[in-house]
């Protein structure tokens, strides 16, 4: 019989296992991934905590929120008030329509001096329209980590939807100088970019922008409905309601598009 593995390599194929789920999630191959987490997670004193998060993004992705919720409950019996999984929990309540809950997760960890928590803060206080307090949430994430491209990404989408170009533009380039160079990672920002820049008539650069960001990620809500946005200024309401009508297919709960929608019709 072949012998026992040395307790060294025992102890690191949980994390061997988890680096390959995280790669095949990346790659898009959501069957693999599952496949790699099962077995992780059948031993919840050894799965390590990225297994948990990554779980639970897949299940919301399944369009299981409840189970997402109870992963991340079961999480927090191992790593009680982690900011990574207090975060994505209220994030998850968030999808799941479930925002009295997600504040409540978020007022528990009132002080966590955690650039995920205050990423999630900004995206709570965003759903419930206060923009002072997103303003200040994302402004509060850039500064616990000024190396992460969505604070700068939150900060200048929020800029845009107050139309107040100058911070807009300056954060939205930060975002861009720090996203990672992978497929999707980018779209959003010239998304947001190309918003701005139909905020303030700016319609050429806009058109670049939206390319740029659908060429990347076709399933960009953000870049959609700011290109149907670019479409109703420029007098073609039947495209701006194509690209309205496809972003809520995309994303029915984005609050920009519902309003766009409305006007074009």
């Amino acid at each position: 019989a072949a012998a026992p593995p040395p307790p060294a390599a025992a102890a690191s194929a949980p994390w061997a296992d988890t680096f390959k789920a995280a790669a095949a999630l990346q790659a898009g191959d959501m069957l693999a991934a599952h496949t790699l987490l099962a077995p992780l997670l059948a031993a919840p004193a050894i799965a390590p905590l990225p297994a948990w998060l990554m779980q639970s993004d897949l299940q919301l992705m399944d369009g299981e929120g409840a189970a997402a919720v109870q992963t991340l409950h079961t999480a927090l019996q191992h790593w009680p008030t982690h900011p990574a999984l207090v975060a994505q929990l209220a994030r998850v309540q968030m999808l799941s329509d479930r925002v009295d809950d997600a504040t409540a997760t978020l007022a528990a960890a009132q002080g966590a001096p955690h650039a995920e928590v205050a990423l999630a803060r900004a995206e709570l206080a965003r759903r419930r329209g206060d923009a002072p307090a997103t303003l200040a949430a994302y402004a509060e994430a850039t500064q616990l980590a000024p190396q992460d491209a969505r604070g700068w990404q939150g900060l200048g989408s929020a800029h845009t939807e107050r139309e107040d170009p100058g911070p807009a533009r300056d954060n939205l380039r930060r975002a861009l100088a720090l996203a990672p160079q992978a497929p999707g990672a980018v779209s959003g920002v010239y998304g947001e970019l190309g918003t701005l820049e139909t905020f303030v008539n700016q319609f050429t650069e806009a058109g670049a922008a939206f390319a740029t960001a659908l060429g990347d990620n076709p399933a960009d809500y953000v870049a959609l409905t700011g290109q149907g946005l670019l479409h109703l200024k420029q007098g073609q309401p039947e495209q701006a309601l194509d690209a309205f009508l496809r972003a809520g297919v995309m994303e029915p709960r984005y609050a920009r598009a519902k309003t766009w929608t409305a006007v074009a019709y």
